[in-house]
């Protein structure tokens, strides 16, 4: 993973990953992929082979900025809630 600083900053790298999809209490782990204050200039993240590629995402912040990008997408059926259909009444 490519970042570019355009300014001198406290800049943390979280990896994310589910861990269990049980109702109703998924559960998820994470790890720290960088800490540190850093120059302005660009760096190279590398994403260790634990971070599975499904269900997984990576949060950057950089002074105030904060982004968040997928690295495995969800499994399907796992993305979005069902809720029950309510009548229309006339």
């Amino acid at each position: 993973m490519d970042l570019h600083l355009d300014r001198p900053a406290d800049v943390q790298v979280i990896a994310w990953w589910a861990t269990s999809f049980t109702p109703p209490e998924p559960r998820s782990t994470s790890l720290v992929l960088l800490d540190a204050w850093l120059p302005a200039g660009q760096r190279t993240v590398t994403l260790p082979g634990e971070v599975p590629p499904q269900a997984s995402f990576v949060t950057v912040a950089a002074g105030d900025e904060v982004q968040s990008l997928i690295v495995g997408p969800m499994p399907a059926g796992t993305t979005m809630a069902s809720l029950p259909q309510l009548p229309t009444v006339p």
